[in-house]
């Protein structure tokens, strides 16, 4: 191959460059590209036939002084503009009264470009032929092709329609002038033009496609970044007022527990300690009156003590069973599943290991304390359940706690900002690095599953 052809190629491929990948595009946008060229070139084919109209019009009286001293050239120019004149106004009438020029408005540019250049060449035949410069006139007419947006075969079969037409009509005007010894080489420069414009045009639709597509994905881009913004607004509101729900609902359980402390104290604490007061009092008064008195008003000194004791223990166990730090997580759900039955009237079963083996961790012990105490609860408080299942399973480095009930079922399958209990569940086991998810039988009933990682770090209970 020779260096010309070789930088020939090479300025193809640049050419080809321009092309985006075919895979790439979508149907759409091959849709709507159709759509915005045909947009684009019957608009641009009005402009062009309106300057060229209104050119045509002005210049012919030019052409009585220019050609004053050549007839025919003259009679040939009137001819021309006169017949190109009508020939572009009533193609543009047809194209607007059938709406060809919107829907068909490839079919009609090449009619008008094949028409009008065609009447053109014959002009320029009749004018003089090769015998003047008015074959070279018609260089222009492949040049008109560079502003259609169609793709290169159908370009190049305009192109060659709008060349064998004023070829045909410029022979017909001047047939005596096939064998004239200029006519191949103005050929051959018409050929040159037209692969030039070829090039041009088609340099220009690839441009104008990749353009587009790049502004369609752009678009698109946009319009998944909005809505990814709106969804994620959206999630964050409700994740927010979630929270702030949470918190409150945090804060109002920290008042529940200090009323109750505060009843449980007064209530029973109190009295009983008052009541000790008075049996101490009781027994200093008969110390030394009646000695045989004071042995019963010490039985109930010690009585009382006993009670206030056990007042006392039942309040911490409430607040943090000693069970947890004594002797482990395995332990304290048992006593929990105990305390909810006993204390709902719930059955509660516990699947239990046999030890805490491996090792738990004491903050992930405290979560799944909590969690399966707030479970429970939940059951007992609004799932209209009688019994629920408690199991505890340690696998590798991952502890596993599932409580299921019997109950009336979530109506979500996940739960939503009033359903506080379990929203407060997800978020100690998010903290902890875990995860919880809920499942409802379609015969009723809820299984609430939680997986805590055991190599945490730690977090606060």
């Amino acid at each position: 191959m020779s260096s010309s052809w070789r930088r020939l190629a090479s300025r193809w491929r640049l050419l080809s460059g321009l092309a985006v990948d075919e895979a790439l595009i979508q149907p759409e946008d091959r849709t709507h590209f159709g759509e915005h060229t045909r947009a684009v070139m019957a608009d641009n084919v009005v402009r062009a036939g309106g300057a060229i109209l209104f050119a045509a019009l002005v210049w012919w009286p030019l052409d009585l002084v220019v050609f004053a001293d050549r007839p025919h050239v003259k009679e040939a120019f009137a001819w021309m503009r006169g017949l190109v004149a009508v020939t572009l106004v009533a193609l543009y009438a047809v194209g607007r009264a059938t709406g060809g020029l919107e829907t068909r408005t490839v079919p009609f540019i090449a009619t008008a470009l094949v028409l009008g250049f065609g009447i053109a060449g014959f002009a320029m035949g009749r004018a003089g032929g090769l015998d003047g410069p008015w074959f070279h006139y018609l260089y222009v007419g492949p040049i008109f092709t560079v502003a259609v947006l169609v793709p290169l075969r159908v370009r190049a079969g305009l192109l060659t329609l709008i060349i064998a037409a004023m070829v045909l009509a410029f022979l017909a005007g001047a047939p005596q002038h096939l064998g004239h010894a200029d006519l191949v080489p103005s050929l051959s420069y018409l050929v040159f033009v037209g692969l030039l414009a070829l090039a041009i045009g088609h340099a220009g639709y690839l441009l104008t496609l990749a353009t587009f597509v790049e502004r369609e994905r752009t678009a698109r881009s946009e319009a998944e970044v909005r809505h990814l913004n709106d969804s994620l607004a959206a999630r964050v509101a409700a994740q927010t007022a979630e929270l702030r729900a949470l918190a409150n609902h945090v804060e109002t359980l920290r008042e529940e527990e200090r009323r109750w402390m505060a009843r449980e104290i007064h209530d029973e604490l109190g009295q009983e300690l008052m009541a000790l007061r008075y049996a101490v009092h009781f027994a200093r008064g008969h110390a030394d009156a009646d000695p045989t008195r004071v042995a019963p008003a010490l039985a109930e000194v010690d009585r009382l003590l006993a009670r206030s004791d056990q007042t006392l223990r039942r309040i911490l166990r409430s607040l943090r069973p000693r069970v947890l730090d004594d002797l482990g997580l395995t332990a304290a759900l048992r006593w929990l599943a105990d305390e909810t039955s006993s204390r709902s009237g719930l059955t509660c079963a516990a699947t239990l290991p046999a030890d805490d083996a491996p090792a738990i961790p004491p903050e992930v012990a405290l979560a799944a304390f909590r969690i399966a105490q707030e479970a429970l609860t939940n059951v007992a408080r609004h799932a209209g359940a009688s019994r629920a299942d408690l199991t505890l399973r340690v696998t590798g480095d991952t502890l596993h706690l599932a409580i299921t009930d019997d109950g009336v079922g979530l109506t979500a399958p996940a739960p939503g900002p009033d359903a506080l209990g379990l929203v407060g569940i997800r978020e100690r086991t998010a903290a902890l690095g875990g995860h919880a998810a809920w499942t409802c039988a379609p015969t009723g009933g809820t299984t609430v599953t939680v997986t805590l990682p055991l190599a945490h770090p730690g977090a606060a209970p």
